[in-house]
């Protein structure tokens, strides 16, 4: 009920009128930045680059009579990376292996990570923090989230160098 001693400024009923100046109607969001702004994380640029590299090795590649690395093992290796690196994760480097596989490995402060892989579908990694003697190796074959998890110890691009 309402009071008597209200003044009609004080009452608003459900069918007063709210003005434009008061709550402005909704307007259609901007954005500030365009497709040419958006960037890609800082690890595609140099991976990709060397996996190409790897790629154009040819049989004797390390002088010991190697095959050239799959292009199935380097396509896997992209993939896996792509769903496990952060925009900020440091570059790995990336290593040709004789028996046709991929060493993808960090050595960043007291943490080493090595992914080796031999053929798609599967990622043998070795785990080392000297820090806190953590040590730990392992398989995978369809989840990869434990690699991701490890990853996350390493400092990002923005606190190395």
């Amino acid at each position: 009920m309402l009071n008597n001693t209200a003044s009609t400024d004080d009452m608003i009923t459900t069918s007063t009128p709210i003005s434009d100046e008061i709550v402005p109607r909704p307007t259609k969001p901007t954005f500030s930045a365009s497709l040419h702004d958006l960037q890609e994380p800082s690890w595609v640029e140099p991976i990709s680059k060397k996996l190409l590299l790897i790629l154009r090795l040819e049989k004797n590649w390390d002088g010991f009579e190697a095959g050239p690395i799959r292009r199935d093992v380097t396509n896997f290796a992209w993939s896996l990376l792509s769903a496990i690196l952060k925009s900020d994760t440091p570059v790995p480097e990336i290593t040709p292996m004789s028996h046709e596989g991929l060493m993808i490995e960090w050595h960043v402060d007291s943490i080493d990570i090595e992914i080796e892989i031999e053929e798609p579908g599967s990622a043998w990694t070795s785990f080392s923090n000297r820090r806190t003697g953590e040590t730990a190796e392992w398989e995978s074959r369809s989840d990869f989230s434990r690699i991701a998890e490890m990853l996350e110890q390493l400092p990002n691009n923005n606190n190395v160098g």
